[in-house]
């Protein structure tokens, strides 16, 4: 990323190759993130492999999360998450922290791009509003599509600006929260000891797990 491009012409060029990207590869989670890697310097190979089975709705499933969106909101995880577990403040206790941080930015995305999609965010939904309907991976004739090609070629026209819009809106997240560290310095936490087990016990008000069936160790 060249420094002395402004944040208007680095969010271009990370829009136009996210578009690129999903128009030849496919795969919305990973294009999307490789644009804002490349474009904003972050990431690296094991984040974007991280990103694979996210796309069409979460593995295929199509009731998912649209794959752009979770690209998207990886890439801002990547930049500000929380790096180690130990940090103070949220979700530990109450306080701001690099998760809480997180936590609101992809917030902010996820709004953003619902608005972008008709009030849509999963993988489905956007299809619905794009094309007045979904295609079902598990239904036959788009099994076939897909053998024949014809189903990424159809859906990569317009998947490819889905892609676009959620690369911008990341990138333009970022950017702006970088001017924020840039004038105030970065926030880093201090290191916070963790509950009990008998504080937790408490709170839940039990002792068996809803999950399990088993005693809470």
């Amino acid at each position: 990323m060249a420094e002395d491009k402004s944040d208007e012409e680095i969010v271009k060029v990370i829009e136009e190759n996210a578009r690129h990207y999903q128009f030849k590869y496919h795969g919305c989670s990973q294009t999307c993130l490789l644009a804002l890697q490349e474009g904003l310097g972050i990431g690296d190979l094991a984040s974007f492999k991280a990103a694979s089975g996210m796309a069409a709705g979460f593995g295929g499933k199509g009731v998912g999360l649209c794959g752009a969106l979770v690209g998207a909101a990886m890439a801002i995880g990547i930049e500000f998450g929380r790096a180690a577990l130990e940090e103070i403040g949220l979700p530990q206790q109450t306080g701001s922290s690099n998760y809480s941080r997180s936590y609101a930015l992809c917030g902010e995305l996820f709004e953003e791009f619902k608005k972008a999609m008709g009030d849509q965010v999963t993988c489905w939904g956007v299809q619905e509003f794009i094309f007045g309907r979904h295609y079902d991976s598990s239904d036959p004739d788009v099994q076939k599509e897909k053998e024949t090609g014809d189903y990424f070629r159809r859906m990569s026209l317009e998947t490819q600006n889905v892609v676009a819009v959620a690369a911008r809106l990341a990138a333009e997240i970022i950017l702006r929260e970088r001017r924020v560290d840039a004038e105030r310095g970065k926030h880093y936490f201090a290191i916070n000891q963790p509950p009990t087990r008998e504080e937790c016990l408490r709170l839940l008000g039990r002792t068996t797990s809803a999950v399990t069936g088993k005693e809470i160790s």
